[in-house]
């Protein structure tokens, strides 16, 4: 709000529409986004409408053809091998697209939590060897004998579990 000459009054708002009455700018700025909306709401329609035909027509060019007792050649039985082979994958990488959208991704915080995990699942077991190593070259009288080769141990160990974690949520997500 801009007041000029103590009697002008100039509104703005955030859209970026200017005026003296805030009824016209309030009516203005709904209307503009009601048009953008609508605009959002077109341009998804198009594109919804333009990957159905695109998938109606891979499924059209990918379906084996039907011989009725002609026998196939080389060539058409390996064409007709790819097709279905191609309508396969395009029929998984549906699926897999459908299990995405029914499955939603986990929260930043969930995200924060196996970064977590997977974290103290790998400094744990190096530590421990690390500790153990020390501990065995002080009991020993060496200086790193035991504390490099158990640190390496340890952190391949912590590795090794952090890896089977990481597949075995894996799993269970594709289950």
């Amino acid at each position: 709000m801009i007041v000029s000459d103590g009697t002008a009054v100039s509104l703005a708002c955030r859209e970026a529409v200017q005026g003296n009455s805030q009824l016209r700018l309030e009516s203005e700025v709904l209307d503009m986004r009601a048009a953008h909306l609508d605009a959002v709401r077109r341009v998804r329609v198009e594109q919804t409408r333009i990957h159905a035909h695109a998938v109606r027509q891979m499924l059209r060019h990918l379906r084996p053809q039907k011989t009725h007792g002609v026998r196939m050649t080389k060539e058409r039985t390996r064409d007709a091998t790819h097709r279905v082979r191609v309508a396969k994958a395009a029929r998984r990488a549906a699926n897999r697209d459908a299990m995405a959208r029914d499955e939603p991704e986990p929260s930043p915080a969930a995200r924060l939590g196996q970064i977590g995990i997977l974290g103290w699942t790998i400094v744990l077991p190096t530590l421990v060897g690390l500790l153990l190593g020390c501990w065995l070259d002080r009991l020993v009288g060496t200086r790193v004998s035991f504390s490099a080769p158990l640190l390496m141990i340890g952190a391949a160990f912590g590795l090794w579990s952090a890896w089977k974690w990481m597949h075995q949520q894996q799993r269970r997500g594709c289950d």
